[in-house]
């Protein structure tokens, strides 16, 4: 994450570019969001239930 930082920061692209995929450095995020997908699992799940708003069966574009 912090090369992908730095990156961003010289101007070599940007976050809008990396999270919708279109950077050259994109790659380097999913290491990143795979690791705060497992150590944040507990705390995303119990927010979700704790939700009343949350519909799971929403299309996407809704959310």
């Amino acid at each position: 994450m912090q090369t992908l930082a730095r990156h961003v920061e010289a101007g070599e692209t940007s976050w809008p570019e990396v999270f919708e995929g279109i950077s050259p450095y994109t790659d380097l995020l999913k290491p990143h969001l795979d690791r705060m997908a497992v150590v944040h699992a507990e705390d995303v799940r119990l927010a979700i239930e704790a939700d009343p708003t949350f519909d799971p069966y929403a299309a996407h574009e809704e959310v």
